[in-house]
């Protein structure tokens, strides 16, 4: 789309210098003032993250094919992703030190939340001894390390939330929402072709569904296909050429279950939602000069695209704020990461040691 619970003992060893403070979890790998990852926390989330983005994201392989590719940056798809990983376990670091500086508690619930998910792993495994063998043999670490891991994680969440929530301490002014708005946010007519398929309708002109609820398609035919590419053409040359888009927005968008009347301005589009109004309608957006024209495509589409200037604060009228639902959450997002990169210039890391964990291998 996230632990510190540590016996007076292993505090006393940590009053130590950091290279002698090794515990289950192996030797420490990263080090921020007085808090540590170690190995076996570390290839803990190397691993679960991994399997995270193979699960989940359908450009992921685990093959030695996917992980030594380039890819659109010029970086092997390993790089890319350990970077990604790396990120987040030094945001998982800087979060248990911030946890304390503000003085924030573990709620009874996030408690009991991380002790009913070690003990659902316990029931699986059979027994604590059974399932510390296998934390042992797979990350090096024990039941006391895990339940250290997931302690950061909720320390960390509870930091997000603490400070960059939309009620958070640090939460954008309205300067700062204005300037991420200004920078980041792009406001566009465009109409839509299919180019390959259409509805289909019943006698009374209503759109068809299936079992799952949705909409009934059937392939166009040659014919069919070249009247839309005509169409296109000719809606593309016309608006160039000065016509209002929103005329033809009025005609063809109904189709795709968009009411013209709901976005008498347009659409706002930003990077943050890049999947909303496609990658490629996106991409235009961002890119295009105000006052241009541009046909884009993809495997199944074609659209006209017109841009605009951003009116002053849409974010705050009545016609257009429905769209910026999330604004505030992007902008402190933005604020997060410039921050949490800030404070990460004083993390010290064990490179050495991280480089012995290749992802593409674990």
């Amino acid at each position: 789309m996230i632990i510190k619970i540590v016996s007076i003992l292993l505090t006393a060893l940590c009053l130590l210098p950091v290279a002698a403070c090794s515990s289950a979890g192996g030797e420490v790998v990263m080090e921020y003032e007085g808090y540590t990852v170690t190995e076996g926390m570390y290839l803990y989330w190397m691993k679960t993250w991994k399997d995270h983005y193979v699960t989940n994201y359908a450009d992921v392989e685990d093959t030695d094919a996917f992980w030594t590719s380039l890819n659109e940056s010029g970086v092997t798809n390993e790089e890319y992703i350990t970077t990604n990983i790396k990120t987040r376990i030094r945001y998982y670091l800087i979060g248990q030190k911030l946890f304390d500086q503000y003085g924030l508690k573990l709620s009874d619930e996030s408690k009991a939340k991380i002790q009913a998910d070690l003990n659902a792993q316990i029931d699986y495994f059979g027994s604590k001894s059974e399932y510390n063998a296998h934390l042992d043999e797979e990350y090096g670490i024990n039941l006391s390390v895990l339940e250290k891991i997931y302690t950061y994680e909720e320390k960390y969440t509870q930091v997000y939330e603490y400070l960059y929530s939309t009620t958070g301490k640090l939460t954008a002014t309205t300067k700062e929402l204005d300037d991420y708005y200004q920078s980041y946010y792009a406001r566009v007519k465009y109409v839509m072709f299919m180019k390959n398929t259409k509805y289909v309708y019943d006698e009374e002109g209503k759109r068809v569904t299936d079992s799952s609820g949705y909409y009934k398609m059937e392939d166009l035919t040659e014919e069919e296909k070249s009247q839309v590419t005509a169409t296109v053409n000719e809606v593309f040359d016309a608006v160039k050429g000065g016509s209002n888009i929103a005329d033809y927005f009025d005609k063809y968008m109904t189709e795709f279950g968009f009411d013209a009347a709901s976005y008498p301005n347009g659409f706002y589009i930003t990077a943050d939602e890049y999947a909303q109004h496609t990658a490629e309608v996106t991409n235009a957006a961002l890119s295009m000069e105000v006052g241009e024209v541009r046909l884009v495509e993809n495997d199944a589409c074609y659209f006209v695209v017109e841009k605009y200037d951003l009116i002053d604060q849409a974010y705050n009228t009545e016609v257009d704020s429905d769209q910026f639902t999330y604004l505030v959450s992007y902008c402190n997002s933005e604020k997060f990461i410039k921050h949490f990169e800030e404070l990460s210039k004083s993390i010290d890391i064990k490179e050495d040691l991280l480089n012995q964990y290749r992802l593409k291998d674990l």
